[in-house]
């Protein structure tokens, strides 16, 4: 009899691990979609600001014409980023960063230990990154990257 409990124990407990394996934490997945290059999409960036996107169409595409080439570059296994800020005129910047939360459709990443940045995955090819330190280079606080193949 004790055998017999034991056994159904273990598979029971086993059962209890899977689940909880499968229901919590981060799968990686987000991580995963991540990882290489994005470009912005400045259209959309104009459009998706609360501030600039109330403007008359001509100001909008003076304000498109005014942002740079930007993009940015993950590698997920060195767990870091290089910021591209208009090759032509700025150059790029290499940084580390820690995933802090990961769920649903959005991750949080902290950059070279600094506040968070909430990147949200409106497509896996299309992100939307909320990033402080990309609002002191643009002026825009939420911009959207399209991957590069």
């Amino acid at each position: 009899m004790t055998n017999g409990v034991t056994i159904l124990g273990r598979v029971a407990l086993m059962v209890v691990v899977a689940l909880f394996l499968c229901a919590c934490g981060s799968s990686g997945n987000n991580l995963e979609k991540l990882h290489g290059k994005w470009q912005m999409d400045k259209k959309a960036t104009v459009e998706l600001s609360k501030e600039f996107g109330k403007m008359s169409k001509e100001m909008r595409a003076e304000l498109i014409g005014r942002l740079g080439q930007h993009g940015l570059e993950f590698d997920v296994f060195a767990k870091d980023i290089l910021f591209v800020f208009d090759n032509a005129t700025h150059g790029t910047l290499r940084l580390p960063f820690e995933v802090k939360k990961d769920s649903g459709d959005t991750i949080s990443i902290s950059v070279n230990r600094e506040q968070p940045t909430k990147i949200t995955f409106e497509k896996d090819n299309i992100i939307i990154v909320d990033s402080s330190r990309l609002q002191h280079v643009t002026g825009i606080p939420e911009m959207v990257f399209v991957k590069v193949k």
